[in-house]
C-alpha cells in the first residue's frame, strides 16, 4: 500500500497540485471555471518572482541562515502540532516561524526503516516548510503583492457588489515560492502526505485518495 502511495504521489504534476490547492478555497465554487487557470498562473508567478527577489546572491539553500539574515525567528516545538490536529509549521506576525519538529523526527526514523525514492528527506522537508512560511512573511512585508490585493466579485445584490479574497492564492504562491527558493525537485504539497505516513500509513493513503479527487481540470 505504501509503495503505491509513494509511486502515485511522485506522479502528480505541479498543475494537478495547483488545481488541488485552488479547489480548497472556501470561495472556489463561485470562481468561474474559465478564470481559474489565469488566477493560479498569476499566483505561481508571484511566488517564483518573490523567491528570486528574496534569494541573496550566492544562496546555498541554507534556510536557517536566510531567516537569520531577514531577522525571522525560528521556534522549534518538539510536538506534532496542536492537541486537535497535526500541524507541520506556522507563521505568526510579525517575524516568527514555528516548526513542529516531532513530525520531522518521525519522518527521519520512517525513512531509515523504509525505502522511499524520489521524496524529500527530513532535512529537505524542513527547508520546504521554512520556505513556505517565509513567503507569508514576505506577504506581510509586501501588502501590494498579488496574493494579498486580488479580490473577486463573490456576490452581487442589485447595485451592491461584494468582493472577497481568495486565500488559496496565498497558499499557491507560498508553494511556488518554496519550490523555487529551495530548488526542490518535487512539489512541496507532497509533504502533506509524506509527513503523515509515519503517523498512520492507512489514514495518509485515504487522505491522498481524497486529495486526488480534488485535483481539478483547468480550462
Amino acid at each position: 500500500m505504501m509503495e503505491d502511495v509513494i509511486r502515485e504521489l511522485s506522479a502528480v504534476t505541479d498543475v494537478q497540485w495547483w488545481g488541488y490547492l485552488f479547489s480548497q478555497d472556501p470561495m472556489f465554487g463561485r470562481v468561474p471555471a474559465q478564470q481559474r487557470a489565469e488566477l493560479i498562473a498569476r499566483a505561481v508567478e508571484e511566488g517564483v518572482r518573490a523567491a528570486r527577489e528574496m534569494r541573496p546572491a550566492g544562496f546555498d539553500g541554507d534556510m536557517e541562515a536566510l531567516c537569520e539574515k531577514l531577522d525571522v525567528e525560528i521556534r522549534e516545538e518538539a510536538s506534532y502540532g496542536t492537541d486537535d490536529y497535526i500541524l507541520f509549521a506556522s507563521f505568526t506576525e510579525p517575524r516568527l516561524v514555528t516548526l513542529y519538529t516531532g513530525n520531522l523526527d518521525k519522518l527521519e526514523v520512517f525513512l531509515e526503516d523504509n525505502a522511499v525514492a524520489g521524496m524529500p528527506d527530513a532535512r529537505g522537508a524542513r527547508a520546504l516548510l521554512l520556505a513556505h512560511e517565509l513567503y507569508h512573511f514576505y506577504e506581510q512585508q509586501h501588502p501590494d503583492c498579488f496574493s494579498e490585493v486580488y479580490r473577486f466579485e463573490s456576490h452581487a445584490l442589485g447595485f451592491i457588489k461584494l468582493h472577497a479574497r481568495l486565500v488559496s492564492l496565498s497558499e499557491i504562491a507560498a508553494m511556488a515560492f518554496a519550490k523555487e527558493l529551495t530548488g526542490a525537485a518535487v512539489h512541496p504539497c507532497v509533504l502533506n502526505v509524506l509527513l503523515l505516513l509515519p503517523h498512520d500509513a492507512q489514514k495518509a493513503a485515504k487522505m491522498f485518495r481524497g486529495m486526488q479527487t480534488r485535483m481539478i481540470e483547468l480550462e
